[in-house]
């Protein structure tokens, strides 16, 4: 984790250091695009392949989906909370 953490700032310091021309930073930009689609086809491959994540898909699936709605309902009633109990004076106008 550490080494993909220093490549990154390696690569913003260098970012930062030296002025690249808008050709480079273009051409920098659509190999940034290429590389990650690479990764996501890659990664894609591993999950393709891999029988016991296939076959407990649907499991994960409806846990992805209870983790998901769990996130939204427990980020947005605090938010009304908050707004009943310290924003009445502005609902009042």
């Amino acid at each position: 984790m550490i080494k993909y953490l220093l490549f990154c700032l390696a690569g913003g310091y260098i970012g930062h250091k030296f002025k690249f021309s808008e050709a480079k930073v273009s051409f920098l930009q659509k190999l940034q695009t290429v590389a990650v689609l690479l990764i996501l086809f890659f990664m894609g491959i591993n999950l393709g392949s891999n029988e016991k994540l296939l076959s407990n898909l649907d499991m994960l699936g409806f846990r992805s989906l209870i983790f998901a709605i769990s996130g939204i309902i427990f980020s947005i009633v605090p938010v009304i909370i908050f707004e009943k109990l310290f924003m009445k004076d502005k609902n009042d106008d």
